[in-house]
């Protein structure tokens, strides 16, 4: 094979690359595959965003409850707010939740701009132009006109490949352990909620009796009245041990998610970002050479 020959296959090889890019933005495989990817993320995204709000909730009803009771001096006692690190760990993840579900609604409005008609069309035209270019033996501009292509491309598909990747990754070793570990945390808001939904409403202090003894027969008398009757309808301290049992799964969730939903997206894109850059850094004389 002499040195022209090569230079044709070379440049058939291009053209193909370019015109099968064509092809798939406009058939939109990739497109709709990563799209759908993102909208079951978006999904199992609010959903556990839903929990964490959830508990968030139950939790702030169970620190509100409070027991009051007047020794002289009326005042309340607050059993829940041993839950209080409990809330500072679920407000933390629903914030996680949060960044996570804009980051796949940032990539779903990318995935419409770039599989847009305007990019399609932009894309075929400047492939066109490429190939228009080469067979006119217009050397001078091939360069430009082949790094315009790959540019289109990359902005094309970049992120839609990053996507398919990620969901690669999340199917085969992420989903089932974030949908066990949901699940877990989604039993143990169920249980709270259903404390709560039994728990007395606050009580209020005993009033004042007259004379200091009187006061404090009946402060006590009242106050322990109301905690054995606060404490058999809800137990704190059972519910700081079943949401103590599922932190483990929340904050393996809160890894998951910033994994699966930021860094994942970034390290793939990249990934492509370098394998751009080294296609993009081709000296001139080899990209005439293809057309040559």
């Amino acid at each position: 094979m002499n040195e022209t020959e090569l230079s044709k296959r070379k440049y058939m090889m291009v053209l193909v690359a370019m015109l099968l890019a064509v092809a798939m933005s406009w058939v939109g495989v990739l497109d709709r595959s990563s799209g759908k990817y993102v909208d079951e993320a978006l999904v199992q995204a609010f959903s556990t965003y839903a929990v964490a709000r959830g508990i968030n909730g139950v939790v702030s009803v169970l620190q509100s409850v409070s027991v009051g009771g007047s020794f002289g001096v009326a005042f309340d006692v607050s059993p829940g707010e041993i839950l209080d690190p409990v809330n500072d760990l679920v407000e933390r993840f629903a914030a996680i939740m949060e960044l996570s579900i804009g980051s796949l609604l940032i990539q779903k409005i990318l995935i419409a701009i770039t599989s847009s008609a305007f990019f399609n069309i932009l894309l075929t035209a400047s492939v066109a132009a490429f190939a228009l270019t080469a067979l006119l033996n217009i050397t001078s501009a091939v360069g430009p006109l082949f790094r315009t292509v790959l540019t289109l491309v990359f902005l094309r598909f970049a992120i839609v490949l990053a996507i398919l990747a990620n969901s690669w990754v999340d199917i085969v070793f992420l989903r089932e352990g974030i949908d066990q570990r949901l699940d877990g945390v989604s039993i143990v808001s169920e249980e709270i909620s259903a404390r709560v939904a039994e728990a007395p409403a606050e009580s209020k202090p005993a009033e004042e009796e007259k004379g200091f003894f009187d006061s404090l027969k009946n402060g006590v008398g009242g106050f322990a009245e109301r905690t054995q009757s606060m404490m058999s309808q809800l137990d704190a301290g059972a519910a700081k041990e079943e949401l103590d049992n599922a932190v483990p799964s929340v904050v393996d969730l809160m890894a998951v998610f910033i994994l699966k939903t930021i860094l994942l997206p970034l390290l793939f894109l990249y990934g492509l970002k370098r394998v751009f850059s080294l296609l993009w850094g081709w000296r001139d004389v080899e990209l005439k050479a293809v057309t040559a």
